[in-house]
């Protein structure tokens, strides 16, 4: 049987990426025009940073159904939440004018610096 984060892991990975995939569509077609060059860049940071934390939660999910152990869901544990709060505070500051959402942002960047860190801790440990 598949280890609970493995799966969890995979689905939040398998979701994220299509949603990254829906904003970047949405993005290049409803809000171009609608948005500043400043805005639609930090749009297109959001949407492309969230593929590369799906990557760290397929890599997190992977590396888990090989060798489960707490480094490895701490690691996915870190990917999931550095994509919420980098993501979400560049998604939101680029779409509205209030710009407190902007400290998640180095919080969510320490998350997946510490993800890809477990990531490969727990990579080196693999047997």
């Amino acid at each position: 049987m598949t280890p609970l984060a493995t799966r969890l892991f995979a689905l939040c990975g398998a979701l994220a990426g299509a949603l990254a995939v829906i904003a970047g569509a949405f993005g290049s077609h409803a809000l171009k025009g609608r948005m500043t060059a400043e805005q639609l860049a930090t749009y297109d940071i959001a949407v492309r940073f969230q593929m590369l934390f799906v990557v760290g939660l397929f890599a997190a999910a992977w590396l888990h159904g090989r060798q489960p152990s707490r480094v490895t869901v701490a690691a996915g544990v870190c990917q999931l939440v550095g994509m919420l709060c980098f993501c979400g505070a560049l998604y939101v500051l680029a779409l509205t004018v209030p710009r407190h959402a902007a400290v998640f942002a180095p919080i969510g960047g320490l998350m997946a610096i510490a993800g890809w860190l477990l990531l490969a801790w727990a990579a080196f440990r693999l047997r």
